[in-house]
């Protein structure tokens, strides 16, 4: 007695069921109670993510990291003391200054990159007797400002300025 025998599900994620038997073969007769193991072929099973971050940052995991088809891949982005998260870019494509991303249900490779800007304070020299600002500089964290030239003032020493302006890490 020959019964036809199909598969006892959909394969899904882009698997499809192999022949029972190769083609251009006649199906083997089962004339006995026998298991049979549904092969699938299709797309691989393995997906690979690749993150990268710019110098002054990072972000987990890094490089090449394989997941499992329709797995979810999380990744964590943390900029270095003195630098905020500029830019998220996945697959070239910005998605904003996020510090996490998660990928759903991988089933193609992808890119991740964090880009990252140093954090800028505003330092402005201003005159202690008129009141005038005398320069006002921009400068990355733990950077120098440069003093402008002393304000000059008849009957008066210019003595310095009230705060460091070297090293730089709040205004």
């Amino acid at each position: 007695l020959y019964q036809q025998i199909n598969a006892p599900f959909a394969p899904s994620g882009g698997l499809s069921v192999r022949p029972w038997e190769e083609p251009g073969q006649a199906p083997e007769l089962i004339d006995q109670l026998e298991e049979l193991i549904a092969q699938y072929e299709g797309v691989s099973d393995v997906v690979t993510v690749t993150a990268s971050a710019g110098e002054d940052g990072a972000i987990s995991p890094s490089g090449e990291t394989q997941y499992y088809y329709e797995s979810d891949a999380a990744y964590t982005i943390t900029p270095n003391e003195g630098y905020v998260l500029s830019d998220v870019l996945v697959d070239g494509q910005s998605v904003g200054a996020v510090s996490s991303h998660t990928f759903s249900k991988l089933t193609t490779g992808h890119t991740i990159r964090a880009e990252f800007e140093p954090i800028t304070f505003t330092v402005p020299f201003v005159d202690g007797l008129t009141g005038d600002t005398l320069d006002t500089q921009t400068v990355a964290y733990g950077k120098d400002a440069a003093a402008p030239q002393a304000p000059q003032h008849e009957g008066y020493t210019f003595s310095g300025w009230d705060a460091a302006f070297t090293n730089v890490r709040s205004a």
